[in-house]
């Protein structure tokens, strides 16, 4: 079984932000709850992965 942790960021807290809020939640639970079987995109020349919500970008990594 896969496991997730989420990791947020006061930084993430803007109000022009916060209209896309949910959208970031959705995908991160979705990324989370289906983390085997997720495309992961790799950064290139990094360990992390990126993850696309409209022009934001969620950059994270997994074991």
């Amino acid at each position: 079984m896969s496991r997730a942790t989420e990791v947020y960021s006061r930084e993430f807290a803007p109000s022009e932000i916060a209209r896309i809020r949910s959208q970031v939640e959705t995908k991160i639970h979705d990324l989370g709850s289906r983390l085997a079987g997720y495309s992961h995109h790799r950064l290139q020349g990094r360990s992390e992965y990126r993850l696309r919500v409209g022009d934001y970008r969620i950059i994270y990594e997994f074991d």
